[in-house]
């Protein structure tokens, strides 16, 4: 568990280090197991809030009457692969609270540009735990439109490589990239309630400037999924390309198996023809074996060099 203390700057603080004081707000980021806080500053009754706690859920907010609850789902998308993890944050005029269940990497980053001083915009203006917030939220929007940005990388490279040769693997990595977008949509979807809600301020937390900021952050959501409906409209364009790439190479492959039929086709009549129980006159001439198989050469190069010059090989 870590304890800030913002008020014109960011301070690592201890508990007992917590005062009354109106200038500053604190920022509590700790884990499940220091939850307890929650109820001796904030008085809330942990027995309510125990699923939303412990169970990985949509994103949502819920008000009461002396803290407003967010539950945000924080998205990573590392080595290929694409995880998930819930941010609790609890609010009031005063505190701020973040519970994760394991360390999130928005909130260290958050907490490095605070204590390193490197988000100056933050402090440049009033302090509150509900700017704070706004924070975080764009932080999570920021990192989605990221995500966003590499499965577009991906989706690139799989349409170059289908395109120069179309098979089975990249159809499976195609699936595989499909359900990372339907997976990062389920989380992303959320948000634009999240930021309606916000915007209605039922318990009257959050300051006339926070909520132009919560309007803006709905902007953001808007594009981000715009962003995000255009990568799944793009993803369904390279499934398209891989079916019809494939569809051509199952009909190269037919035309040559035609090809070799027609081919042999003339062949296999000649053999049949000289392969009948009749006195035919070539088995008396002394080279009539030869004869047949000159004839049969002379049709197979004659076919062979007729398809090339329709272009059909």
């Amino acid at each position: 568990m870590k304890m800030y203390a913002l008020d014109g700057e960011c301070r690592e603080i201890k508990e007992s280090d917590i005062r009354d004081d109106a200038s500053c707000f604190y920022w509590i980021n700790m884990s499940y197991d220091d939850k307890y806080m929650l109820e001796k500053y904030m008085g809330v009754n942990l027995y309510t809030h125990d699923d939303c706690i412990s169970k990985l859920e949509a994103s949502k907010v819920e008000f009461y009457d002396k803290y407003t609850l967010l539950t945000i789902v924080s998205m990573n998308y590392d080595a290929g692969k694409l995880s998930s993890e819930n941010i609790i944050v609890f609010l009031n005029e005063k505190f701020i609270f973040t519970l994760c269940k394991s360390p999130v990497k928005i909130i260290k980053e958050l907490e490095n540009d605070f204590i390193s001083h490197k988000n100056s915009a933050f402090f440049s203006t009033k302090n509150s735990p509900s700017k704070l917030l706004y924070y975080i939220l764009d932080k999570i929007i920021l990192t989605d439109y990221e995500i966003i940005i590499k499965l577009e990388k991906i989706a690139d490279s799989l349409e170059l490589n289908i395109m120069k040769n179309a098979s089975k693997q990249f159809l499976n990595a195609l699936i595989h990239l499909r359900h990372q977008i339907h997976t990062l949509r389920r989380s992303v979807a959320p948000l634009r309630y999240i930021g309606d809600d916000l915007i209605t301020n039922e318990n009257e937390i959050f300051e006339v400037e926070t909520i132009r900021n919560f309007k803006n952050i709905n902007s953001k959501i808007d594009k981000l999924m715009l962003s995000l409906e255009s990568l799944v409209q793009y993803t369904a364009l390279v499934r398209e390309s891989f079916e019809t790439e494939m569809a051509n190479k199952t009909n190269e492959l037919m035309k040559l198996f035609t090809i070799v039929a027609m081919i042999f086709s003339p062949l296999t009549l000649v053999t049949g023809i000289y392969g009948m129980n009749f006195k035919i006159p070539e088995y008396k001439w002394e080279f009539g074996y030869l004869y047949v198989i000159l004839l049969m050469i002379g049709l197979s190069v004659g076919l062979f060099f007729y398809f090339k010059k329709k272009n059909w090989m």
